[in-house]
């Protein structure tokens, strides 16, 4: 969570300095705020702070991140419950950008590719060719990984490697399966 291989570069997660974000942790809202935007959409089940954020900018509000104080993320501790997270994190963004009818970001864009070319890889068995996409993934993050061990010194490295793939992977997974889910379509009269 805390590399940008995990996170994509979000600011909310790499420590910097005191910043106006567009999400971050809520720890502090004004009430008047949080009333005049209807609170939490409780049709969500994950990525609900992403779409109360949402509204809270499109209401002219404001998120300030501080520097002051900080947090500790204690991830998952099992890769099947990583997964789960992941890929109920991914279905609630994909809710999110269709009840907005918004797009994603270049660092949301990225990892949304990662299922589709996993699943393109089975196509290998007709030409090799196919796995290409998914052993690009997989060597730069594997390789990202080993710069962690090597370059930053940090021996869990490699398995930071492996768990921003699956946390990739699940994620996919998770906006795609939300994305085409029949039950999502609504008919309009």
């Amino acid at each position: 969570m805390q590399s940008s291989l995990g996170n994509g570069g979000s600011k909310h997660r790499t420590g910097s300095v005191g910043h106006w974000a567009d999400h971050g942790h809520h720890a502090l809202i004004r009430i008047s705020a949080f009333r005049a935007i209807g609170g939490y959409d409780e049709m969500f089940s994950h990525n609900e702070d992403a779409e109360f954020d949402y509204r809270l900018n499109k209401a002219g509000y404001r998120i300030w991140m501080t520097d002051k104080t900080s947090m500790i993320y204690y991830p998952r501790s099992t890769p099947g419950a990583l997964f789960r997270q992941y890929f109920s994190y991914g279905r609630g963004r994909a809710k999110n950008f269709m009840k907005h009818r918004s797009m994603p970001s270049l660092r949301q864009l990225l990892p949304l590719a990662v299922a589709p070319i996993a699943a393109g890889a089975l196509l290998a068995i007709i030409s090799w060719a196919a796995a290409i996409p998914v052993g690009l993934w997989a060597f730069a993050c594997l390789g990202y990984g080993v710069w962690m061990a090597l370059g930053q010194k940090n021996p869990y490295g490699p398995l930071a490697a492996v768990s921003a793939m699956l946390m990739h992977f699940a994620w996919s997974a998770g906006f795609w399966r939300e994305l085409l889910d029949i039950r999502n379509r609504r008919v309009t009269p």
